[in-house]
């Protein structure tokens, strides 16, 4: 096997490794958001059967609860939008910028002087155009991608539309509490009721 050849192999290679990172980036994006999406649904279909778990909880306990799914949501998207896409958009740069890189390498050996009208070249900073680099990519370039910022918005939405559901069942039982109440004694909650001989406040 020659130079070149061997260039486009090890280009072949991280054109692959190009693709199985794009692949998992989109797996693990639509998973997030059907699980999330998922608990909505499933709560909103079971609402019944939320509601009394949360009477069971308790005023408090209920609170915290929703509290803790708050913080789930929160870590979750974090740990998503954060971490997640940027290792994944670092190391997919990278992986393109070395499969470019050996291109070029490959375009050289065979080529030769007259190689630089077929350099694939970047645009680095100050309008500066180079060769790609075999360097890993470890900035913050990945939150000026549309395709990040679409992510954030579709997480975001998806997240706060799934807990705005959970807590409006989970809110909805202080209104049974009421009914429950007017229900029992004809009066709102609150009033004192006369019972055996003395006054009870309920």
């Amino acid at each position: 096997m020659n130079r070149e050849d061997l260039c486009l192999k090890i280009a072949e290679l991280h054109l692959k490794r190009v693709e199985v990172l794009q692949t998992v980036e989109w797996r693990i994006a639509i998973s997030l958001w059907t699980f999330v999406a998922g608990v909505a649904m499933v709560s909103l279909v079971n609402a019944d059967k939320v509601k009394q778990v949360a009477i069971a909880l308790g005023s408090p306990w209920s609170s915290i609860t929703l509290i803790f799914v708050f913080l789930v949501y929160a870590i979750l998207g974090w740990l998503y939008v954060w971490q997640f896409c940027k290792e994944n958009y670092n190391s997919l740069v990278t992986e393109r910028n070395r499969y470019q890189r050996m291109q070029n390498e490959a375009v050289k050996y065979v080529l030769k002087g007259k190689a630089s009208d077929f350099l694939i070249l970047i645009n680095a900073k100050a309008e500066c155009w180079e060769e790609p680099s075999f360097k890993k990519l470890a900035d913050n370039a990945f939150v000026k991608t549309g395709i990040w910022q679409f992510k954030v918005a579709v997480t975001a939405a998806l997240m706060l539309f799934s807990f705005a559901i959970i807590a409006m069942i989970f809110l909805s039982t202080t209104d049974k509490h009421l009914n429950d109440s007017v229900a029992a004694t004809g009066q709102p909650a609150g009033w004192q009721l006369k019972c055996l001989g003395g006054n009870v406040s309920r």
